[in-house]
């Protein structure tokens, strides 16, 4: 299957829990034969090397700074992952995943869209109310429609 990886910062894994869940599952199923594809912010990484431990390594662009950079960085990743034909999109995070609408109308190929919520951005110290109902709206609105289809070997 080809697959893509998108709202994570990169791989390797440098710091951060998201990091290193996306690096062991990307590295797990390309090592089982699958086209893996993790997208990267370009200032995560220390090179722009093509390809980790058999892993496609997709570099876009983000604006970096606290409040734009993870939803700058996955429309740009989610814009690239449009023409490349992948059978599944993971999305990392609630806040990524408010941009999981876009595969679901322009790429028909799509047979599954997923999501992985590391920890519950809705309930951050420092959110308000507002927004953390905002995200959990959104959180139950992408995972309703998703039936799992398989599960990898870990």
């Amino acid at each position: 299957m080809k697959i893509a990886f998108i709202g994570q910062k990169g791989i390797p894994a440098t710091f951060g829990g998201v990091e290193r869940h996306v690096e062991e599952l990307a590295t797990r199923l390309a090592k089982d034969g699958h086209d893996v594809n993790v997208y990267c912010r370009k200032w995560y990484t220390q090179s722009l090397a093509p390809d980790y431990q058999g892993v496609n390594l997709l570099y876009t662009k983000s604006v970096q700074t606290k409040n734009l950079d993870a939803i700058t960085g996955t429309f740009t990743a989610t814009l690239d992952a449009l023409p490349r034909g992948f059978d599944i999109i993971h999305y990392h995070g609630v806040g990524p995943a408010l941009l999981s609408f876009i595969p679901r109308i322009f790429s028909p190929q799509l047979k599954l869209l997923s999501l992985s919520i590391a920890r519950t951005d809705c309930m951050a110290n420092g959110v308000c109310w507002l927004v953390s109902c905002f995200l959990w709206e959104n959180a139950r609105l992408v995972i309703f429609p998703i039936k799992p289809l398989w599960s990898p070997k870990l």
